[in-house]
């Protein structure tokens, strides 16, 4: 039988508030909390420990071509 969870599960979800300027602040995000639909056959839900930004992501947060 499987296991399945029928209703929605909430998760946080951290998005870009604003384009650092300079040094990258708690300021340029934004937390907040989403409804995930239920989990269907065939699906797994991954409960993350740690969240890392690379390096690389500091040239994808500015505007324009990275």
């Amino acid at each position: 039988m499987p296991n399945q969870i029928s209703q929605a599960t909430p998760s946080k979800q951290i998005e870009l508030a604003s384009r650092p300027n300079g040094q990258p602040s708690r300021e340029n995000f934004k937390e907040s909390t989403v409804e995930l639909s239920p989990i269907e056959d065939s699906e797994v839900l991954v409960h993350n420990e740690w969240m890392s930004v690379d390096p690389y992501m500091r040239g994808r947060m500015k505007e324009g071509n990275s």
